[in-house]
């Protein structure tokens, strides 16, 4: 389409200006599904491959940041080879994070909304949390309340992970507006 819209298809992502929202194409989203869907298992394959596999989820984490971190182990792989066609060896780790991206992706709804680069504290967004393993989780969103029980099926060495993770978010620098 040619002229002023609020929904136009840019560098590959669709952006809509009126829901203030970014989305993959579907046809894009479906082969990323796909690439990545077929690699989850396999424990060899060429540097070109993984490359290649790297560029399409680079591409998705354009819209879907959650991915990012789960991306290191297999740059790592790749960057321990030399040549395109040399064969990398994925180990559990790099496969366990395939396979969450290809949960994710087989989740997801294709969209993530515009935020703002200006928030700088969960104070300013008044957005404030708190969990435990042992009382579950609640939390405080521009003057509405919310809590949870975690799923029985989380474990509780899995929700005493999830400690260091919100000690590291929280005690980050957080530049000054």
């Amino acid at each position: 389409m040619l002229g002023p819209d609020t929904r136009l298809e840019f560098l590959g992502i669709i952006l809509d200006s009126i829901d203030m929202k970014a989305s993959l194409p579907s046809d894009k989203l479906q082969r990323i599904r796909d690439i990545t869907k077929s690699y989850c298992e396999q424990h060899v394959i060429t540097k070109q491959q993984l490359l290649s596999l790297l560029g399409h989820l680079n591409f998705a984490m354009h819209v879907i940041p959650q991915g990012r971190s789960f991306i290191s182990r297999l740059l790592d792989a790749a960057s321990a080879v030399d040549k395109l066609h040399d064969c990398v060896f994925l180990d559990e780790g790099c496969r366990s994070d395939l396979r969450f991206w290809s949960l994710l992706l087989a989740h997801w709804n294709g969209v993530t909304f515009f935020y703002d680069d200006l928030v700088r504290s969960s104070d300013s967004m008044r957005f404030f949390t708190d969990a435990a393993p042992s009382v579950d989780f609640g939390g405080f969103f521009q003057g509405e309340w919310f809590a949870g029980s975690w799923p029985l099926s989380m474990s509780t060495s899995r929700k005493f992970s999830l400690n260091p993770a919100y000690h590291l978010y929280h005690t980050r620098d957080i530049p000054s507006g």
